[in-house]
């Protein structure tokens, strides 16, 4: 997994408790990983000073892909700023690249001829 290999070490996914266990499946045992749709828990997690990784919507790490999907800001300013709503308008936020989204099947059809050419470079 790219986040890992990068130095993420903690993940929190949003996700309704009737999927959680596919997601939990897309991380490899022993991750640290939160699931959930609960408010409160995302608050929980965000409670530390940690430069925390925003993806707003499921995504491909990718190289080639610029900055403007997901940004990054330390935890605490996150929990802050979505502690009474939820916005991305984080002050101290910096847009980070190598973050392709994916908005439904017909975007990874759309990307599989790049994806198997990663592949076979790798």
């Amino acid at each position: 997994m790219q986040c890992l290999a990068d130095g993420v070490q903690r993940f929190f996914v949003v996700c309704s408790p009737r999927f959680a266990e596919e997601a939990a499946a897309c991380f490899p045992e022993g991750t640290d990983v939160v699931i959930s749709e609960q408010h409160a828990e995302l608050l929980n997690f965000l409670d530390n000073d940690e430069d925390t990784l925003v993806l707003c919507r499921a995504a491909l790490p990718m190289a080639q892909a610029g900055p403007g999907f997901a940004y990054s800001a330390p935890g605490r300013e996150l929990r802050e700023v979505w502690k009474n709503k939820m916005t991305n308008a984080v002050s101290g936020a910096s847009l980070v690249s190598g973050w392709l989204p994916i908005f439904g099947p017909e975007t990874i059809a759309e990307l599989e001829p790049v994806l198997a050419k990663m592949e076979q470079e790798s």
